[in-house]
């Protein structure tokens, strides 16, 4: 219910051009969109018709592997276009609420109990401000991976079952998104340490033999999806250290202000008042608590100071502090990057070399403090199981819960509030109406490619990428994770040159985002132009797919 009131008609995947309108969600989108209608190539998941001077891969594109390629199977028969970007919000809110109450089951809560936990965790601000409306990213929505970690690290001996579980989460989390990936492979690796300790000869073999089949298994995934699918290099700062969380991140309901417009977004919480970062890059180390799990942790601590001794020995027993503390710890020392924010002060100091191989691909090492705030949730409650009674226990969780939904209200009304103009609910906002001009596909039609020039224009990108994916063209730039105006400049210079020299393709048609580059082509007898938005589109009058000029 809750996905189906913030996103609304987004939830229909036939409805689309939404997208056009949207940053990160559209390239998403763009990913599958190219994906679904190209031949099958090894790696399975390369997408070279979108960003040909690229040659990626929806890895790259954040497209899902996990529903990218078995919808591809589907493509004769899906409609098109056809987006799922609404539902991977819907089925992650739902299974992160589901995974939360059954992680509070596991540690012995009430069903009643459970549930209320499921709700608590539902209003998380984290996961929906990772969805259209907001920040984008759904696919980081699937915190239900990282809560599923947790679970499995309950186990402190290794079983062939639970060594399988483990391979499972770790592919599952691979085919979703890289960073959840990395957060349940420093869980899983915790726990194999943990584990693993106590034995000896045979026993330590195989467990090492276990762990050597999982990276195998997980490193062939990767290499079927297509992680080692990218043309292009990614030199020098690549944001690591901007892109970080803050010390108080689960307390500051402000610290993505600054994408939102600075001083005008006053933050998520009704009540609790946030403040900007220092590092504009801030917003992706968001992850405030909410007033309710505030609540939550603050009544669990003082049941800890003031009943130390009324845990009982059935109850004594708590998780690994290998998976549930140092890990997540360790995830959130890295989540803090190079650059230490304290509300407005800011100290900066030099990161270890040898960890720059991970930093390089990780720069927005804020999402790391997530799995904490998981763990302070679920031992929050873990405290309360053993020292309050069920009946209190579920008070104390409905009053949280209550209170993060109350506190969480405006912020969910500005998401819909979005959506609903995005998804044209209001019929208020229509991004590139141009794109539906019968002249302009008709340019198109009997064509294979579509050259973007001079390539770094990124706001008139996402046109142009619709336009060659509704005509089945292939096109040579495209926006992919890391990539920025500069890279795509570089990777448009072969196609820059060519035009320059005016050895024109019959078979292409030219995108010019500068039209000072359309003069002396569109002055050629047999050249056709159109100018919308700023743009000229340009291509041969008669299309000779035989021949080229």
């Amino acid at each position: 219910m809750m996905a189906v009131w913030l996103y609304g008609p987004a939830l229909n995947p036939l409805n689309v051009t939404w997208l056009l309108a949207e940053g990160d969600s559209f390239q998403h989108f763009s990913g599958w969109d190219m994906f679904r209608r190209d031949v099958w190539r090894w790696p399975l998941g390369a997408v070279p018709t979108l960003g040909s001077a690229i040659d990626s891969s929806v890895v790259f594109s954040d497209s899902i592997p996990l529903i990218a390629l078995p919808l591809k199977l589907l493509h004769e028969v899906l409609p098109d276009p056809f987006q799922y970007v609404g539902m991977v919000m819907a089925v992650n809110l739902a299974l992160n609420a589901a995974v939360a109450a059954g992680l509070a089951l596991r540690l012995q809560a009430t069903r009643p109990g459970a549930l209320l936990v499921g709700l608590l965790v539902l209003a998380l601000p984290a996961v929906t401000m990772r969805g259209p409306g907001a920040l984008g990213h759904e696919a980081l929505s699937a915190h239900w991976l990282i809560m599923l970690g947790l679970w499995l690290g309950l186990e402190c001996s290794a079983t062939r079952q639970g060594l399988w579980r483990w391979m499972l989460l770790l592919n599952l989390a691979v085919l979703i998104h890289f960073y959840l990936f990395f957060m349940v492979g420093v869980l899983w690796a915790a726990w194999c340490i943990r584990s693993g300790w106590q034995l000896r000869g045979r026993a330590l073999v195989r467990h090492g033999g276990w762990m050597l089949a999982t990276v195998l298994v997980t490193v062939g995934v990767m290499l079927a999806t297509g992680y080692f699918q990218f043309g292009v290099k990614i030199e020098g700062d690549t944001g690591f250290g901007l892109y970080s969380a803050g010390l108080l991140t689960f307390f500051n309901p402000g610290s993505a202000g600054l994408f939102f417009g600075g001083t005008d977004f006053h933050g998520v919480s009704r009540v609790v008042p946030g403040w900007l970062s220092p590092l504009q890059g801030q917003y992706e180390g968001f992850a405030y608590a909410g007033l309710g799990v505030l609540t939550l942790l603050g009544v669990a601590l003082g049941c800890a100071l003031l009943r130390r001794g009324s845990v009982t020995a059935t109850t004594r027993s708590w998780p690994s502090r290998t998976v549930w503390v140092l890990a997540p710890l360790a995830l959130f020392f890295f989540a803090l990057g190079n650059r230490w924010v304290l509300g407005p002060w800011l100290y900066e100091w030099r990161y270890p070399e040898f960890l720059e191989p991970i930093t390089q691909y990780l720069r927005s090492s804020g999402r790391m403090a997530w799995p904490l705030l998981y763990v302070a949730v679920f031992l929050s409650l873990l405290a309360l199981v053993q020292r309050m009674p069920a009946r209190a226990l579920a008070a104390v969780l409905a009053l949280c819960v209550a209170l993060q939904w109350w506190d969480l209200a405006p912020w969910h009304v500005y998401v819909r509030g979005n959506m609903q103009t995005l998804t044209f609910a209001s019929h208020s906002y229509e991004p590139f109406p141009w794109l539906a001009r019968e002249d302009l596909h008709e340019l198109a039609e009997g064509r294979h490619r579509l050259s973007y020039l001079p390539g770094d224009d990124m706001y008139h990108l996402k046109a142009a990428t619709w336009l060659a994916a509704r005509n089945d063209l292939s096109i040579n730039v495209a926006y992919f994770a890391r990539v920025n105006q500069g890279v795509l400049y570089q990777a448009a210079e072969p196609a820059r040159e060519a035009y320059a020299s005016q050895g024109l393709s019959r078979d292409t048609l030219y995108a010019l985002t500068d039209t000072t580059l359309a003069g002396p082509v569109c002055q050629l007898p047999e050249m056709r132009c159109i100018a919308v938005d700023n743009m000229i589109f340009a291509g041969w009058e008669r299309v000779d797919n035989d021949s080229e000029q």
